[in-house]
C-alpha cells in the first residue's frame, strides 16, 4: 500500500514538473504580431505625385497592394498611429494619397471606408471618403449605397434628421443613369415616408389621449395640451402638404389676414381631397370638418389660428408661435443674468443689444414685452378661432 502511494506521488510530481516547464515560457511573454507594418512612410499627395514619375495609377495600385499586410496588422494591433508630424491615422493618410493619384478607381473609396470605419472606428473619415467618391463618381451606385448605409448606421439620420435623409435619397435617385438603379432608393424613400407618418400619427394619438384623460385643473394639463397641439399641427402639415394644388401663390388675402404679410390663409380650394384614408385622418383630428349641407370645410390649426400658405409651403400659425415661445425662454435666462449683473432693467431695444441680447425676429402679429424680468410674447388674437383642445382652468 505504501509502495503504491509512493509511486503515484512520483507520477504526480513528474507531471507537475513537465507542466511547469511548458508554462514557464509564457510567463511574462508579450504578444508578437505575425504581420508587420509597412506604412512607416506615407508621402503627402503632392510628393507621391512627384515620386510616381508620371505613372500615378500604377504607383497607387502598387502602394495599395503593399498596404494589405498593414490592414492585417491592424486586425491584431488596433493602433493606426504611424510616423510623421501628421497626427491623422495611417489609413486616412494612405487613402487620401491614393485618391489624389487615381481618383477614378472605385475600390479606393469602398476599401478606404472599410478600413477607417470597420477596423479603426473612424466613421467621420470614412464618410469623407464616401462624399469624395460621390463628388468624383456621381453615377456610381455602389458608393451611393455605401454612403446611405453609413450615415444610417453610424449617424442615425433616419431618426435624427429624416428630412436630410430623404433629400440624400432623392439626390441618389436623380444621379442614377439607369431605371433599375433607382429601385432601392425609391423603396427606401417610400419606407421613410411611411415610418415618418406613422411616428407623427402615434405621437398625435398619444398626446390627444393624454389630454382627454387629464383634468383641466391638473397642474400638468397645460404642458400636455401644448404637446398635443404641437403634434397635431405637425400631423396636419404632413397630411395637407401632399394635397396642395400646384398653382402659383396669390398674395392677396381677406381683410382679417392682411397683417400676416405675404402669407395668405390656406383655403379648401388650395387642396385636393381624393384619398379617403387621408380625409378620415383629417376629420378625426379636427383639421377638416364635414357638413352634409355644405360639404368639407378646412378648420383652423389646432391652436385656433389660420393655416397659412406661403412660398415655403403650409404654415401653422400656432405652431410657429409655440416654437417662438420656446426660443424666447432661453433669452429670458440671459435677461435675468444681465439684470443681476447690471442691477437695472433695460429701457429699450438698443440697450438690450448693448448688453449682447439680440432677440430673434418675432412672428407676424407678435410684440415682445418685459414682464417680471423675463420676455413675454403678446399675440394679436383677432384672427383666432376655437382651439382643438380647451385651455386649462
Amino acid at each position: 500500500m505504501k509502495r503504491r502511494a509512493a509511486f503515484w506521488s512520483v507520477v504526480i510530481l513528474c507531471g507537475c514538473c513537465v507542466l511547469a516547464w511548458n508554462v514557464q515560457r509564457f510567463v511574462g511573454a508579450k504578444a508578437v504580431y505575425r504581420s508587420s507594418s509597412h506604412l512607416d512612410f506615407v508621402p503627402s499627395p503632392a510628393m507621391a505625385r512627384a515620386m510616381s514619375l508620371g505613372h500615378r495609377n500604377t504607383f497607387a495600385k502598387l502602394r495599395w497592394i503593399q498596404s494589405f499586410s498593414y490592414a492585417q496588422h491592424q486586425f491584431e494591433a488596433r493602433d493606426d498611429t504611424i510616423a510623421g508630424s501628421d497626427r491623422r491615422g495611417g489609413f486616412v493618410r494612405l487613402y487620401e494619397t491614393l485618391l489624389h493619384l487615381d481618383p477614378y478607381f472605385e475600390p479606393y473609396y469602398t476599401h478606404g471606408t472599410l478600413m477607417t470605419s470597420g477596423i479603426v472606428g473612424d466613421h467621420q473619415s470614412a464618410l469623407y471618403f464616401l462624399w469624395s467618391g460621390i463628388h468624383i463618381l456621381p453615377h456610381n451606385f455602389s458608393i451611393w449605397n455605401n454612403a446611405a448605409a453609413h450615415i444610417v448606421s453610424f449617424f442615425d439620420y433616419e431618426n435624427r434628421h429624416p428630412h436630410l435623409m430623404q433629400a440624400l435619397l432623392e439626390e441618389w435617385v436623380a444621379c442614377m443613369e439607369y431605371p433599375e438603379q433607382t429601385s432601392l432608393p425609391l423603396h427606401w424613400i417610400s419606407g421613410l415616408g411611411t415610418r415618418k407618418s406613422s411616428v407623427e400619427l402615434q405621437q398625435a394619438r398619444y398626446w390627444v389621449q393624454k389630454a382627454h384623460e387629464t383634468s383641466r385643473n391638473h397642474w400638468q394639463y397645460s404642458f400636455i395640451r401644448s404637446r398635443a397641439l404641437i403634434a397635431l399641427s405637425k400631423l396636419g402639415i404632413h397630411y395637407l402638404t401632399p394635397l396642395l394644388v400646384e398653382a402659383p401663390l396669390v398674395h392677396t388675402a381677406p381683410v382679417d389676414f392682411q397683417k400676416l404679410g405675404l402669407n395668405r390663409a390656406l383655403q379648401l380650394s388650395d387642396i385636393q381631397l381624393t384619398n379617403k384614408k387621408t380625409i378620415g385622418q383629417l376629420l378625426q383630428y379636427g383639421i377638416l370638418s364635414h357638413d352634409p349641407a355644405i360639404g368639407y370645410q378646412l378648420n383652423p390649426d389646432p391652436f385656433g389660428f389660420p393655416w397659412l400658405l406661403s412660398s415655403e409651403g403650409i404654415i401653422s400659425t400656432g405652431l410657429e408661435r409655440a416654437y417662438f415661445d420656446d426660443r424666447l425662454a432661453s433669452y429670458s435666462r440671459q435677461l435675468r443674468g444681465a439684470i443681476e449683473l447690471k442691477h437695472k432693467r433695460p429701457q429699450n431695444q438698443a440697450e438690450l443689444e448693448e448688453w449682447g441680447i439680440v432677440l430673434p425676429e418675432p412672428p407676424v402679429g407678435c410684440t415682445i414685452s418685459i414682464d417680471d424680468n423675463h420676455f413675454r410674447a403678446v399675440y394679436d388674437r383677432s384672427a383666432s378661432f376655437e382651439s382643438f383642445l380647451p385651455e386649462a382652468q
